[in-house]
């Protein structure tokens, strides 16, 4: 439980005041109407209904707001982080019925995950459905090692409860484990009746979300939530390489996947080679567990939308393997992995300390002012971690004493890095408060209408209507024909330079502000009939 709660707070430190950038604008506008007009059964944009999710997760939003009396990022980003911090819990509780070390590892993997440590602390709905897979996982796994040979009944308001936050996706991810789980004990009664149960709950709550649909926007709403949830995510056009997601974990998932890679065909060859050690528990754990993450990249493969977040499941069953190369005490290529993999842990806060100069540097060139920054004295603090991890190293009497001393020094280098440098180096990479706020100052002075040229609603719409003080209603237009419509004049928000182009026998354009949005260049103009 104490490690959950350090770890909660890593995950909300320092976000509150945070803008909101990329991917979880969408969602700081669901909650921010959501707050101002009450719950739906779906989400809303502009007081339209958005197809793409259920809106339990905007409701777990809008109960923290209603506590604090503000949407903001604090409010918004805390039941991700509760949820994050849920998975480290029960990571831990898992292993630690095996041995309180490799507990201790898996978590220090789990810290050390990229995508895992980002989407920690941000608006994410897969870091919810990772949670509810391994709470899944858990209650089955307890009740198999406790001799009880049910299926919890939890399982059930789990799998609802998904379903409600991230659709069928919400269902099928969670289920994944679980299936593996009984198919390698080969209880195919289980299997069937769970697979049984879930595909009913599937069809019974997808049935019941088109009827919701159908009530909160008619007949062409229930189809786009079905061209959305299904027939979008299977076929959106993008046809990426059916590796992509094999490929870019190296990076996406780095610490966990490419550690659990290795070692997992190590693992393979010693025991098909020594023909021993398969009947090992921890061993047939790290084996299952290789097989259900390899079973959610293979699934989330074929549909042609990929994202590195859909595959946040497969996070602790990674952990799991590559924390077990750190934890066992094995001789030949296994003995070299443990040593290699502590190695590169124990470097961590040194690598960083060598990284940051360059990376600030690079940052510069592309024209991004870091001097605000306190990276002369983060590369001080990692420094001084690299040396307090190698003195434990080397000085330290109780082996599994000095290596936990030793990874958590890296964590706490890593998460130094994330939350003074690489957070705020993307916050003001992708900043587009500044823009907005000095737009807003001048329509609002003028009071016209805020008019989008050739831009979609749900991309860079929602980006500046989150990032203004007050809810907004934007119009879009895709033709300079549609500014007759606006009898009073309009303010025109555009990426394209179409000063020539609004210079009419009708009309009196002005450019009155440049900036970014989401490090995108926009230009805005009061246009005016003459």
């Amino acid at each position: 439980m104490s490690a959950a709660l350090i770890c909660l707070l890593l995950f909300i430190a320092g976000i509150w005041d945070q803008g909101y950038i990329g991917f979880e604008t969408r969602f700081a506008l669901f909650a921010r109407e959501m707050f101002a007009d009450g719950p739906v059964w779906f989400p809303t944009t502009y007081g339209q209904p958005y197809p793409d999710y259920p809106a339990m997760s905007t409701f777990l939003i809008y109960l923290v707001a209603n506590l604090l009396g503000e949407v903001n990022k604090f409010a918004t980003v805390l039941p991700t982080a509760l949820s994050a911090a849920i998975t480290v819990f029960f990571a831990y509780r898992i292993l630690s019925h095996y041995d309180r070390n490799w507990a201790f590892y898996c978590v220090v993997i789990l810290l050390l995950t990229n995508t895992f440590a980002t989407e920690a602390r941000a608006i994410s709905l897969d870091q919810t459905i990772a949670t509810i897979s391994i709470v899944s996982f858990y209650l089955v796994w307890r009740s198999e090692m406790s001799g009880k040979g049910a299926i919890p009944w939890l399982i059930w308001p789990l799998l609802v409860f998904g379903f409600s936050v991230r659709g069928p996706l919400g269902i099928v991810l969670p289920s994944t484990g679980i299936a593996v789980f009984y198919l390698f004990r080969f209880q195919w009664k289980k299997l069937l009746v769970y697979g049984a149960a879930s595909i009913a709950i599937l069809v019974a709550l997808w049935l019941l979300l088109l009827q919701l649909a159908k009530a909160s926007g008619g007949e062409a709403f229930v189809a786009e939530v079905i061209r959305m949830q299904i027939g979008g995510r299977l076929n959106s056009g993008a046809s990426p390489e059916f590796g992509t997601y094999f490929k870019d974990a190296f990076g996406n998932y780095a610490l966990a996947y490419p550690f659990a890679v290795l070692g997992y065909f190590a693992l393979l060859y010693r025991v098909f080679t020594q023909q021993s050690g398969a009947g090992d528990d921890k061993l047939r754990l790290v084996i299952f567990m290789g097989v259900w993450a390899l079973v959610i990249m293979l699934g989330m493969s074929f549909p042609d939308t990929k994202k590195s977040r859909y595959l946040l499941s497969m996070t602790f069953p990674l952990s799991v393997v590559a924390s077990y190369f750190i934890y066992q005490h094995e001789k030949g290529v296994l003995a070299f992995l443990r040593r290699l993999y502590t190695g590169i842990i124990l470097a961590l806060p040194g690598l960083l300390a060598i990284a940051l100069p360059f990376a600030a540097q690079k940052a510069a060139d592309k024209g991004i002012e870091l001097a605000s920054f306190p990276v002369k004295n983060v590369i001080i603090i990692l420094v001084v971690l690299q040396i307090v991890a190698i003195a434990w190293a080397v000085i330290g009497r109780r082996e599994n004493t000095a290596l936990r001393a030793e990874l958590s020094m890296s964590v706490v280098a890593f998460w130094l890095v994330l939350i003074t440098i690489l957070e705020p180096a993307e916050q003001l990479t992708r900043d587009s408060r500044q823009f907005v706020s000095r737009v807003e100052a001048i329509r609002q002075e003028q009071n016209l209408p805020l008019v989008f040229y050739r831009e979609k609603p749900d991309v860079m719409g929602i980006v500046y209507v989150v990032n203004a003080d007050q809810l907004l209603t934007p119009a879009f237009i895709d033709d300079l024909a549609n500014i007759a419509d606006f009898e009073s004049g309009l303010f025109m928000v555009t990426q394209e330079d179409i000063t020539a182009d609004l210079q009419g026998p009708n009309v009196a354009a002005k450019l009155v502000a440049t900036g970014t949005m989401n490090n995108t260049s926009f230009l805005a103009f009061t246009v005016m009939p003459k």
